[in-house]
């Protein structure tokens, strides 16, 4: 019995052995390649880190150049564009000089469109050329102004087209035509992008009529579907759009003046459930020279719309761009830069 015991515990004396060998050739083994591992992922972040710095360093001195040859470029076009404001140079309009005004003008929008307001600087132009035109007792030089003026037109609806397209892949884009003192409303949204239903008078759904003409009712005929402790209900937890209405009042040679009121479309589950109204008498002038990028109204939710004066075919006519984009639209030339450097960056590449 001793004898067995005493083999027992040799035995179990030699696993431990065993393991205990086993356990120093596995340590002698794995410290070095810990520290290979950790010295890599050291090396590795490093290297991470030296990137991101670079790419932001290049980013920065770029932005630097571009800002400081811009800046440069706009102070010598503005200087040469208002040099006629001089009192060296009043009361020198000709066509030559008007037609050097038209280029500066084309440069600076050109380059610096995103930057400022050109309305006051095209409309000054216009009543420049204009005036001249009426002045002038050569039938010969009376066509060339009446040409100018209508090339500068060309100018800003070719600049306010580009800002459209741009502007269109973040929003949606209407073409409106209103007879004088006529209504009608626009929707400020695509129901058919956004798979907006509405439910027809036997309780099938259907897609939204974008026709929606005349003043701004609810799309049913109503403001309301039910009881008003119902309709709070759709407005705390079902989805709003915006919807506006438009008047045109007035039509001039180169500008209708309209009256908006804003309403407000509710869905709940993606089904139309109410329009509200919101506000009322919003009046202002729409001209050939507004520009998106800059004469745009600010909605409650941050979206933003513009109305851009395309034609006036007659009198008593007017056709408008209604263009609603979401807020970010703000850089929109230097975006994708930014985009992919966070790309190159997040692929670490």
């Amino acid at each position: 019995m001793e004898r067995s015991m005493k083999k027992k515990r040799e035995k179990e004396n030699g696993s431990l052995q065993k393991v205990e060998s086993i356990a120093k050739i596995i340590g002698a083994i794995s410290i070095p390649i810990i520290g290979l591992v950790v010295s890599g992922l050291l090396h590795f972040n490093a290297e991470k880190n030296r990137r991101v710095q670079l790419f932001a360093e290049i980013m920065s001195r770029r932005e630097s150049a571009d800002s400081d040859i811009r800046a440069s470029m706009f102070n010598t076009l503005m200087k040469e564009y208002l040099g006629g404001l001089s009192s060296d140079n009043q009361g020198k309009d000709n066509i030559d000089y008007l037609c050097k005004k038209v280029v500066f003008l084309n440069l600076l929008l050109s380059n610096f469109q995103e930057y400022f307001n050109a309305r006051p600087l095209f409309e000054d132009l216009y009543k420049r050329i204009k005036e001249l035109e009426k002045e002038s007792s050569m039938e010969k030089e009376s066509k060339k102004l009446k040409a100018l003026g209508n090339d500068l037109i060309k100018m800003s609806k070719s600049t306010a087209k580009k800002q459209e397209v741009m502007l269109s892949r973040i929003g949606v884009t209407k073409t409106v035509q209103l007879k004088k003192n006529g209504t009608k409303c626009v929707l400020l949204y695509d129901p058919n992008a956004d798979g907006l239903k509405i439910e027809g008078k036997n309780g099938e759904l259907r897609d939204l009529d974008e026709n929606c003409y005349g003043k701004c009712r609810g799309i049913n005929g109503d403001y309301t579907i039910s009881d008003e402790k119902e309709n709070q209900e759709i407005i705390n937890d079902g989805k709003a759009y915006y919807a506006i209405e438009i008047t045109l009042e007035d039509i001039k040679e180169d500008e209708v003046a309209v009256k908006i009121a804003l309403y407000r479309d509710y869905f709940k589950d993606g089904v139309y459930a109410l329009r509200r109204f919101v506000r009322d008498g919003i009046e202002f002038g729409v001209s050939y020279f507004d520009l998106p990028y800059m004469d745009n109204t600010r909605l409650f939710d941050g979206s933003r719309f513009a109305l851009i004066l395309r034609d006036i075919p007659s009198e008593n006519w007017g056709e408008l761009e209604v263009i609603t984009f979401r807020e970010e639209f703000m850089s929109l030339r230097d975006r994708p830069l930014f985009e992919n450097m966070l790309n190159k960056l997040q692929s670490g590449e």
